[in-house]
Order: structure tokens, then C-alpha cells, then sequence
């Protein structure tokens, strides 16, 4: 019999739901485990085909029922059940009358930068208009026979996506600090209104946060979000397969994270474009920066001025080689000057101001992530990213060369967390927290083994079973100490029992676990016994005061990846433990 077919619960992540984690074993789902962040969708993961994956939220309500919220203007009508892009009945025909500026409207509360989309197909008339207001009114008109785009204000951008069989998606992206209301024109032609009767057709209509639009998600009488969930376990897969991914709650206090020429942000000698290139998400949604060409050397980049507490300061930014080689980032965080630079043909670090440590992680496709840490000194200091020719300066003469940056994040912390969309404000990603209900028979009370597969950024964090102390529990994870020793923290009916084994490098895969039974305990690390210790298993609590098996970072603050967690009913072998704790 292998390990699986021996364990009582198995979970190796891939099944899941908004909520829930299932685990393998058990099948009946009596081993599945509970999971919640809270209220937000600001969290991400690296997805199956490796791109950066976002939460995001149509903020319309009857998104596809433009006969209840949405109000008819001058003589605008409706008819429902109508052919729809995606072969479905759920189309509109949208008419007006012979009058002109009949149109749809909706009231509606969003700051920051958004996107608003829909999708079209023209009818006996062939134009639309869609139009969002608020600080300012920003339109973007098309003709749906042709694609020729006539009136269009957006501050942002305005993007128009073939679907077939004559529709269209049109999308318009604006900043704004705060939009009242949306609305959708019938027109004549790209150019005007007309007074012509006629009809097009309409159909999912979405305003969600971003540079872009997202995938449809339909909603009815609230808000509906898409992508990653707020109590969705993030599946990351950045490793050769599928991981856990648990967080602390960190804020990303950089407000505009992509459209980096919008306050705090400022751009320096350089024109900007945005939505130029694909980013690590996958979407157009990366803007470019062209050099403006002049004699005189200046910093080519963009900067901003973030409010910081004191203590460690990460800052961290996405970038691929374009036209320069090397990227600098120059900052006053703690307290003077520094200079840092990464050469973008390898990831390698050049130099690091003082203060400052310097990584990268590579994310596919030629995009770096950029890290820098240091200690910083409570304020408003700058952080200035950039271009250099030779990696030592960050002035020289630009020439007309483009480069791209893209997810600026700022966070309170001394590790990098997973990325942060902002959109005009700053945004917090919540604490990830999971755990699985005890079902009898799931795990040995006083004989069985607890094997984990992690990954963990920092030390003192630790998975457990059992509750808050003085309960019985056993826990697996990394020393408080700097010396990232694994260890193993056990309150056996009442008595505390401490079992320590080797070093290893944060960051660094671990297998570990802990047999218990009769004589005694044991900790096995990657295919070693690392200690034990001979008192007898008693952890009668486990059944009998802690109603929940609860796997979680005892200091309900997780950071790193779990590949898999096994509980078992009895005490496997010293053979067994390290066959299964071998990497």
C-alpha cells in the first residue's frame, strides 16, 4: 500500500470553489476544507498558463436586462430575445424613433480608472455611441458595418474587438473621480446622431475597475464578480505545479499601479501610450514609453511619492527588455539618496543603493519582476524608476528608444507579496486563512502522522492541527530565528514538546512531517530524521475539546505556498516517513 492509498485525508490542490478547498481524500467531501480572505478581490495568482490572474467586478446592475435599471430616452424601444454573439437569445433590439439622441442610461457610482464595454451589431442603422459622465464626459462612437471610429474623448483609451458574425465589442477607458452614469446611443452612423428611425442590436454591457475590459460576468440586482473570488483558494502554478498560495494582509500603497502617468504617478522626458503591449496578465494593458530625444542628459522614466510608514519597505515593479538593457531605480526611502540598477538580458542585479537589497523573479515572456527592499524612514519619500545606458547613471540623452513598466506595488513589509492591482486608491489584499472540520476517524488521536509539502517567504510561520493554545496540537514550519530551521511545536495533554532539525533557505521546497504514537514523537525533513523525543502520544483534546482540525499559520499571518498535506491514522515507519518526505 503507497501513501495515498494509506492516508485519511489527501489534499494535493486542484479541485476548488469559491470557499472551498477540496481535498482527494476523503471523497465525500467530509475532508474538504473551509477557506476565506473577506470582502475583497484585489488578491492574485499565477495561473495555468502562467499569466497573472486578477478579482474584478461588473459594477452595472441588470447588466443584460436593459428593460429594469436602464432608462429609455426620446423614444429609445426594446425587444428582447434576439440572436447574440455567443449563439444564445440574449440580444436586444435597440430603436429609436426619427428623433435624434435616443439612448439608454443607467446611474451609477465608480472612481478611478474603469472600462466600460458592450457588445453591438448594427441593424437597419449601423452606429453607436457609448458615453460614460462624471468630472468629465468621455464618448467613443462606431460604425458597426464598417468599424470606422468617429467621436471619441476618452482620456484613456478606446478599443474596439471583432467577435464575429458582424458584433462587436467596444470598450472605453477613462480615469475620472467619480462617474454618475453610463450611457449607450443609437445612431445613424459613426458621425452623428441622425434622424433616421431604425434599430442595432446590444447586449452585455460591463463597467468593472481596470485598463481594460474583462471577461463578461452578468449581474442582476448587485455587483457580480469575475476572476479570482474573494474567498476563492489561489491555485498558483508560478512552481511545476499547483500551490496553495497564503498571504498576509499587506496594502498596496502606490494608487495607480498601471497607468502610470496618473497621479502619484509623474512621467519624465518620455511620451506615454497606453494598452501598448501584453503584460504579465496576459492583456494589452502595459503602456510604452518612447524617450523624447534632446541634448541635454534627464532621468527617462516616471516617479512617485508614496506615503510610508516606518520599518521594512518593499517596493517592486514588472519590466522587459524593450530598446535599454538596464533599469534603475533611484529613492530616498531611507533617508538618503540611493541608487540601484537590474540588467534585463539575464534578471541579474548590477548594483544596490545603500540600504537596499535587490532580486528579480522572472515571469515569462521577457518580464522581470523587479524587488527592492529596505528599511524606511516614516514619510512621503520618492521612488523614481527608469532607464540607463550603461547601468551606473540614470541621465543620459534619450534617443527615441521605448521601454515598459508595468504592476508598480509598494507595501509595508520585508518579503514581496503576490501583486496588488490599484486603480486610484490604495487597495488591501485580506489574510488568507483555510481550515477542515474533524470528522471521526480523519486522523489518529493518539497514533498517526502529519506530513506537509510548503514553502514559506519568512520564518516563525507554522501549519498546525488543533486550535489556539493551551489546546493539544501539532505544528510544522520554520524557527523564529534567522536560521530558518525546520521545526516542529507540540502541546501533548498539557505539556509542551519541542522538536528542531536542520536548516534550510527560505523559499526553498520542504518536505516535512511528524509520526506520534506510543513511543514517542519524530520529525523527518527531505528524507531525514531530524529529532524526536520518546514521550507517549496523548492528544485526546484533538477529539475530544477541539471540534475543527485546523491547518493554518498559527500567527493567522501565512506566507508561502502549500503543495500538499497528508494526515494519517497511524504512526508511519522511520522507512515510510523518509521515503515520503524525500524530494
Amino acid at each position: 500500500m503507497n501513501a495515498l492509498e494509506a492516508a485519511s485525508l489527501v489534499m494535493i490542490p486542484s479541485g476548488y470553489e469559491n470557499g472551498t478547498l477540496g481535498s482527494l481524500k476523503p471523497t465525500d467531501g467530509t475532508g474538504d476544507f473551509t477557506f476565506s480572505r473577506g470582502s475583497d478581490i484585489s488578491a492574485t495568482r499565477v495561473n495555468e498558463d502562467g499569466y497573472i490572474e486578477k478579482g474584478y467586478e461588473n459594477r452595472l446592475l441588470q447588466s443584460n436586462q436593459f428593460d429594469t435599471t436602464w432608462v429609455l430616452v426620446n423614444d429609445a424601444t426594446l425587444a428582447s430575445g434576439q440572436t447574440g454573439y455567443d449563439g444564445s437569445s440574449d440580444a436586444w433590439l435597440a430603436e429609436k424613433s426619427a428623433s435624434s439622441n435616443s439612448h439608454l442610461r443607467q446611474n451609477i457610482s465608480i472612481s478611478g480608472v474603469y472600462t466600460f464595454s458592450l457588445y453591438a451589431k448594427s441593424n437597419t442603422l449601423n452606429g453607436i455611441l457609448i458615453q460614460t459622465r462624471g468630472e468629465s464626459t468621455k464618448s467613443f462612437q462606431l460604425n458597426l458595418s464598417t468599424g470606422a471610429i468617429g467621436d471619441t474623448t476618452s482620456d484613456i483609451d478606446s478599443k474596439i474587438e471583432d467577435v464575429g458574425d458582424g458584433w462587436w465589442r467596444i470598450s472605453l477607458t477613462g480615469n475620472d473621480s467619480g462617474i454618475t452614469q453610463v450611457r449607450i446611443f443609437i445612431c445613424e452612423d459613426e458621425n452623428n446622431f441622425g434622424t433616421i428611425a431604425g434599430s442595432i442590436y446590444i447586449q452585455d454591457a460591463m463597467l468593472n475597475q481596470g485598463m481594460v475590459s474583462y471577461p463578461y460576468v452578468e449581474t442582476t440586482t448587485a455587483p457580480v464578480a469575475g476572476g479570482i473570488l474573494e474567498d476563492e483558494p489561489r491555485l498558483d502554478y508560478s512552481g511545476s505545479c499547483a500551490s496553495l498560495k497564503l498571504e498576509p494582509q499587506r496594502t498596496n500603497l502606490l494608487r495607480n499601479s498601471e497607468a502610470l502617468n496618473i497621479s502619484p504617478n509623474v512621467v519624465e522626458s518620455v511620451s506615454y501610450s497606453y494598452n501598448e503591449i501584453a503584460s504579465p496578465s496576459g492583456f494589452i494593458n502595459a503602456p510604452k514609453f518612447s524617450e523624447t530625444p534632446e541634448v541635454t542628459a534627464y532621468r527617462h522614466g516616471f516617479y512617485h511619492y508614496v506615503s510610508i510608514p516606518n520599518g521594512a519597505i518593499t517596493a517592486s515593479i514588472f519590466t522587459k527588455q524593450i530598446d535599454r538593457r538596464y533599469v534603475s531605480l533611484q529613492s530616498n526611502a531611507t533617508g538618503s539618496n540611493q541608487y540601484s540598477y537590474v540588467d534585463l538580458e539575464d534578471g541579474s542585479v548590477v548594483s544596490e543603493g545603500t540600504g537596499w537589497t535587490l532580486s528579480t523573479e522572472d515571469y515569462g515572456n521577457g518580464w522581470w519582476r523587479i524587488i527592492a527592499t529596505a528599511t524606511g524612514i516614516q514619510g512621503s519619500p520618492y521612488f523614481i524608476w527608469g532607464m540607463s545606458l550603461n547601468g551606473t547613471s540614470n541621465t543620459y540623452s534619450g534617443d527615441g528608444s521605448e521601454f515598459t513598466f508595468w504592476g508598480g506595488q509598494i507595501e509595508a513589509g520585508s518579503y514581496p507579496t503576490s501583486y496588488i492591482p490599484t486603480y486610484g486608491t490604495s487597495q488591501t489584499r485580506l489574510n488568507d486563512y483555510f481550515k477542515v472540520i474533524n470528522q471521526e476517524g480523519l486522523f489518529g488521536t493518539n497514533e498517526g502522522t502529519f506530513f506537509v509539502e510548503f514553502a514559506f517567504d519568512i520564518n516563525n510561520k507554522y501549519i498546525a492541527i488543533g486550535d489556539t493554545y493551551p489546546s493539544d496540537k501539532i505544528t510544522i514550519g520554520l524557527n523564529a530565528s534567522g536560521s530558518s530551521q525546520i521545526r516542529s511545536i507540540i502541546r501533548n495533554n498539557g505539556s509542551s514538546i519541542n522538536l528542531q532539525g536542520s536548516g534550510t533557505t527560505l523559499g526553498d521546497t520542504i518536505k516535512a512531517c511528524v509520526s506520534y504514537g506510543s513511543s514517542g514523537f519524530k520529525l523527518f525533513m527531505n528524507g531525514s530524521l531530524e529529532d524526536s523525543d520518546a514521550t507517549a502520544a496523548n492528544l485526546s483534546q484533538f477529539s475530544d475539546l477541539i471540534p475543527n482540525v485546523d491547518l493554518r499559520d498559527v500567527n493567522s499571518s501565512n506566507s508561502g505556498t502549500i503543495k500538499q498535506i497528508l494526515l494519517f491514522p497511524t504512526a508511519l515507519s522511520d522507512d515510510e516517513c523518509i521515503e515520503l518526505t524525500t524530494i
